[in-house]
């Protein structure tokens, strides 16, 4: 038990949630807008999930980088 739960560290999780992220952005800007009001609400709601997944997925990174070198 203790095991399988040393694999969700803090850098893993927020891995997941920055890929969680990334995939949401791709599922709804790929999805069609009927007026120009939807498409411009998709637009940018695909936007800041994009940038959750870049700015999470960085910070993970570090933060996995840091704890592998001391």
């Amino acid at each position: 038990m203790t095991r399988a739960l040393a694999l969700f560290t803090p850098p893993v999780i927020m891995a997941l949630v920055a890929s969680a992220a990334g995939l949401l952005a791709v599922f709804v800007v790929s999805r069609p807008g009927s007026t120009d009001q939807a498409r411009y609400a998709k637009r940018i709601a695909g936007t800041m999930l994009a940038a959750l997944a870049l700015i999470l997925g960085g910070f993970a990174w570090a933060l996995w980088t840091w704890s592998i070198s001391s």
